[in-house]
């Protein structure tokens, strides 16, 4: 087996990940990965026609496993209270394959600043998130402008966590987050 049948088209996602989050979208460079990877471009080539489309396999990581697993992970618990907390905790706590959570999420918005493409894609990702919130704040019992006006605080409060991480503020405090969820659900 060659090198780049070695290597999974996840191998190149993932690094390519960790490089987003590490220096942003201009970080993600197929020389750069597989000088990383110990392999040559070929095998970058043996799994992508191209960067755009590493780049739409790692919008698709993002989405699945920070948006979709993050939820079904959730699903079993019994009350709107438990799943709410459940996820604020994964998504404080997720880890991208290495790559701090923020970082990745930070990286994709200043991306999304630069890229029509990406930014209606994470616009997408950001109403499924915030229509998750609001369906268990409704099924909480709040009315659904109210749950969704608090959906979308917290959304906010939570992105608004994400960039002062980065740059580790005292206000990237995840029990504060977490009191405001409860505020939001009580």
């Amino acid at each position: 087996m060659s090198k780049a049948e070695s290597l999974s088209r996840m191998d190149w996602i993932i690094a390519a990940t960790v490089a987003l989050g590490a220096a942003g979208v201009d970080g993600v460079r197929v020389e750069a990965l597989a000088r990383q990877l110990k392999t040559s471009k070929g095998s970058f080539y043996w799994h992508f026609r191209d960067r755009a489309d590493l780049l739409d396999a790692l919008l698709t990581l993002w989405e699945d496993e920070g948006t979709e697993q993050v939820i079904a992970a959730a699903a079993h618990l019994p009350t709107p209270a438990a799943r709410l907390d459940a996820v604020l905790e994964e998504a404080v706590q997720f880890d991208v394959h290495g790559a701090e959570v923020s970082a990745v999420e930070g990286a994709i918005r200043a991306w999304a600043g630069q890229d029509e493409a990406t930014a209606a894609r994470v616009r997408l990702i950001d109403a499924r998130r915030v229509d998750y919130l609001r369906d268990e704040l409704q099924l909480a019992g709040h009315a659904p402008d109210v749950a969704q006006r608090r959906a979308e605080g917290l959304y906010l409060a939570l992105l608004g966590y994400y960039a002062a991480h980065r740059y580790a503020s005292p206000s990237a405090n995840g029990d504060a987050l977490a009191a405001l969820l409860r505020l939001a659900v009580d």
